[in-house]
């Protein structure tokens, strides 16, 4: 428990709508492959680990002999618009993403390595 991470504070970009909604279409690959899962932390738990309740992202274990290879994962369709993400970013008080914020493709903040200069130039 102790491991998992708000989903909102990191799949949430509070500076934009589309990055938060590429992030989370991202994110259910994982879960769809089974390398990651999605849960509820109640207040009880919440409270145990000093943490707030509400989503949290968690690494997904390896089968174990009980469940065996054959565990179906499951997974949801969830709608998201953008009254709910500001109302989400406010609550939970996302103000930056775990995951950069993009501009253009590319990770904010980072600089680009320089082109070379074409040798053939006029």
């Amino acid at each position: 428990e102790q491991s998992h991470i708000s989903a909102v504070n990191a799949l949430f970009n509070p500076r934009s709508f589309t990055q938060t909604v590429e992030n989370v279409f991202h994110f259910s690959f994982l879960v769809k492959e089974g390398a990651a899962s999605i849960h509820a932390r109640g207040t009880d738990v919440a409270a145990k680990f000093d943490a707030e309740p509400g989503p949290v992202l968690c690494k997904a274990n390896a089968p174990s002999p009980e469940t065996g290879a054959n565990k179906q994962n499951t997974q949801a369709v969830i709608r998201l618009n953008m009254r709910d993400w500001r109302d989400m970013v406010n609550a939970y008080k996302v103000e930056e993403s775990h995951i950069p914020h993009r501009e253009n493709g590319k990770v904010a903040g980072k600089k680009s390595k320089k082109k070379r200069k074409s040798a053939d130039m006029s």
